[in-house]
């Protein structure tokens, strides 16, 4: 959906998109109608979506799973993925992070 928000933008369907840096970067990298957007202001950094899983479940056998899959994949396809590895952040400090307030 980013990155057809991003489309519209450059055909001159809307006038602004929001996109995350991930997507934005993607657009970048492989989209030609990118040379014709420019970013007007950015964010600062927050983490991405957590992973979640069941109360009921560890949690530490898929972040060990899905740690090693990354790390199993080769350079040249972490870097396409845009993947470096999963880092553990307290659901405290994840949590603290201000969401904008809904629409009036």
């Amino acid at each position: 959906g980013h990155a057809l928000s991003a489309r519209a933008v450059a055909e001159g369907k809307a006038d602004i998109a929001a996109l995350d840096a991930l997507t934005w970067a993607l657009i970048q990298r492989h989209d030609p109608f990118a040379t014709t957007l420019r970013e007007i202001a950015r964010t600062e950094p927050t983490p991405v979506l957590p992973y979640i899983t069941a109360l009921t479940r560890d949690p530490e056998p898929l972040f060990d799973a899905i740690s090693a899959a990354i790390a199993d994949l080769s350079p040249d396809d972490r870097a396409t993925l845009s993947l470096r590895g999963l880092v553990r952040i307290p659901a405290e400090a994840y949590l603290a992070i201000p969401n904008p307030p809904p629409p009036a």
